[in-house]
């Protein structure tokens, strides 16, 4: 059984021009040179606010990184920053580095401004040293094989497939998961703590995300059935293993001059029951994340 979402998702490679020291977790960082850069070459009024601009229906950068109010007054952005995950942080002048970012929906007919905002935001520099790095090339990851769509000092974006095909099972009574970047959810405005993480906690947010993603993006419903039903399939699963653990983390907001804790759950998780219905929810999870600052890569799992 395939499910087919509407996203691309983009693996870009850049060479740094001079060290580059990034921070703890990278995503924070990346999201950083995005946003201010893509702000740079879309804005068109000059306005501090988005919220007080007319062209906000337009606007790339309103539209992907300031998005609109969706469903019941709530919204989600449309894109995830996935840094990779490594050991050393440091990037050494000449050395070539990787990073994957997700466009979802309508986003994705503004691919040519995101691919002009990396360019120049790399440019621009990242960190307090503003670190250089150039763009080397931009390739669509796809389960039917990788696509070449830009590169170095081109002039031409090729086309790329906006549906993204994920693979699911018929069926299977068991699910394990890896919760690889810190899963931050909230009840009655608290990060719920490892040991009260619950398989309803968690469903409840993912089936939250996709909803918010297709209602604010998108013109065609979602792949999702009664999502009732399938919150209350979910509760009937039976717990099998839980190594989960609290990982703190905190970044800088420059918006807001101070440190913002985005502390989470991560570690292994698995649990066992009839999953046929669900098994869509959580492969397509995999790839959407859920939780506090996805922007960032935070709330990402792996089914092994």
């Amino acid at each position: 059984m395939n499910i087919e979402l509407p996203l691309v998702k983009l693996e870009f490679t850049f060479k740094a021009e001079q060290d580059i020291l990034l921070p703890y977790y990278a995503g924070s960082a990346f999201r950083g040179v995005f946003g201010s850069s893509l702000r740079k070459i879309s804005c068109l009024s000059g306005k501090d606010n988005c919220h007080a601009c007319s062209l906000m229906k337009t606007c790339p950068y309103a539209v992907i990184f300031e998005s609109q109010e969706g469903l019941a007054g709530r919204t989600v952005n449309p894109y995830i920053i996935e840094p990779t995950l490594r050991e050393n942080r440091l990037i050494k002048a000449g050395e070539e580095f990787s990073f994957t970012q997700i466009l979802f929906g309508d986003c994705i007919k503004s691919l040519s401004f995101v691919l002009l905002a990396w360019s120049k935001g790399m440019q621009f520099g990242m960190g307090k040293n503003r670190s250089k790095a150039t763009l080397i090339s931009v390739i669509q990851k796809h389960t039917h094989g990788d696509r070449y769509i830009y590169g170095f000092d081109e002039d031409e974006i090729q086309p790329v497939n906006p549906i993204h095909v994920v693979e699911v099972p018929e069926t299977a009574d068991e699910l394990r998961i890896k919760i690889q970047t810190p899963l931050r959810i909230h009840r009655e405005k608290h990060p719920i703590k490892p040991d009260d993480l619950t398989i309803g906690d968690f469903t409840a947010s993912l089936l939250r995300r996709i909803e918010l993603l297709y209602a604010g993006h998108t013109q065609t419903p979602s792949f999702m059935t009664d999502k009732a039903e399938l919150l209350k399939q979910a509760k009937l699963l039976v717990e099998e293993k839980r190594e989960l653990k609290w990982q703190d983390w905190t970044r800088w907001s420059g918006r807001q001059q101070t440190h913002i804790a985005l502390g989470g759950v991560v570690g292994e998780w698995c649990f066992k029951g009839d999953l046929t219905n669900l098994l869509p929810i959580y492969y397509a999870g995999e790839v959407l994340h859920l939780g506090k600052s996805t922007v960032m890569g935070l709330g990402k799992y792996v089914i092994f």
